[in-house]
């Protein structure tokens, strides 16, 4: 089976990362893969071009209003590869996979990967490819979202509620692991300082042990340091510690509440 992978460009994103890896492990006596990208460069492009058995073709898309050449480089180049899948990455080459794939009677996916999009944040043209996206997932024959919360949002707005998979990112251990040093260094740099906003979880006890009072974990306490909003001899204590510290503070009552 040929399938041709579809993307506006490869710089650094999850949406990237998991196409990376995707076309590192799917299994090429299987598969004929292709991969289109519409703009030559970007972060990954180094990775892309050095995974074995992935034929790439760039489109060389000068501008982001260069669009009416690259449509008819995506033809051609769809023409030319012949894939039964057309699988696209993403708002804008969705649609245009979409429109190329009915036109070549080829099966079209889309890839939908992000959700709860404040579209105020956008331009009008993007804000008008959602819309368009939302007439066409009735007519695509799947589509592919990272997450429940990503298909839900996409139905909420419009999007068809027929023809969903999700397939989770997961997470590559190999690249992301917790690394000590430099997290201890991050929470020296994020250490509570004057005028800093911190919100802090609590357990008050009498010195006996018993309990007092507790905070809410969903709704923690929060006070402008270094202003006097809590008892200074917590506020004391707290100065220096970073994101994630705990600490076991006795307050005397000079310090306290008196």
């Amino acid at each position: 089976m040929k399938i041709a992978f579809v993307i506006d460009k490869v710089n650094y994103g999850g949406a990237e990362r998991q196409l990376v890896e995707l076309l590192k492990g799917i299994d090429k006596t299987r598969f004929d893969i292709s991969l289109i990208i519409f703009a030559k460069g970007g972060d990954l492009w180094g990775e892309i071009n050095q995974i074995a058995g992935v034929k790439v073709v760039c489109l060389n898309r000068q501008h982001r209003w260069d669009i009416f050449s690259v449509i008819i480089r995506l033809f051609k180049a769809i023409k030319s590869i012949r894939p039964n899948v057309i699988h696209g990455y993403m708002l804008g080459t969705n649609e245009l996979c979409f429109i190329l794939a009915r036109l070549l009677n080829i099966k079209v996916v889309w890839g939908i990967r992000n959700s709860n999009i404040d579209f105020l944040d956008f331009d009008w043209f993007t804000r008008l490819k959602f819309l368009i996206g939302t007439w066409m997932s009735r007519y695509v024959d799947l589509m592919i979202a990272n997450s429940e919360s990503g298909k839900n949002d996409h139905i909420v707005r419009g999007y068809s509620e027929n023809n969903w998979r999700i397939i989770p990112n997961g997470i590559n251990i190999t690249r992301f692991y917790p690394n000590r040093p430099v997290g201890e260094e991050m929470r020296s740099e994020w250490g509570i300082k004057k005028d800093s906003v911190v919100a802090l979880s609590y357990i008050l006890k009498k010195g006996n042990g018993e309990e007092l009072d507790r905070s809410n974990a969903a709704d923690p306490l929060a006070y402008l340091h270094g202003h006097g909003q809590i008892v200074p001899g917590l506020e004391k204590v707290l100065g220096g510690l970073a994101v994630g510290d705990k600490k076991e503070v006795t307050v005397t009552p000079q310090e306290g509440y008196g």
